[in-house]
């Protein structure tokens, strides 16, 4: 049986942290907008946000994933600031 992953493409205020919940208590690696402290084994990724670590890895690799393997769902990936939209 193949992996199952789960990938969100969720906005703010729309569910994302019920669903985060929801798929923990399921037994899933949840992250969910960024990633937190002890969160992850990496230690180039904590404190990030996933768009930001999707966005790197698609055009440095090809993968949006490639650093994201520890998690069996990525929730909520939207990063907006004034000088960047992810």
């Amino acid at each position: 049986m193949s992996r199952l992953r789960v990938v969100n493409l969720a906005l703010p205020k729309t569910g994302t942290t019920t669903l985060t919940d929801a798929l923990r208590q399921a037994g899933l690696t949840v992250a969910d907008w960024k990633i937190r402290p002890g969160q992850s084994s990496r230690s180039d990724i904590p404190r990030q946000h996933l768009g930001k670590v999707i966005y790197e890895d698609y055009f440095a690799s090809g993968d949006p994933l490639a650093r994201l393997d520890e998690f069996d769902v990525i929730n909520e990936m939207s990063a907006v600031r004034q000088d960047r939209s992810l």
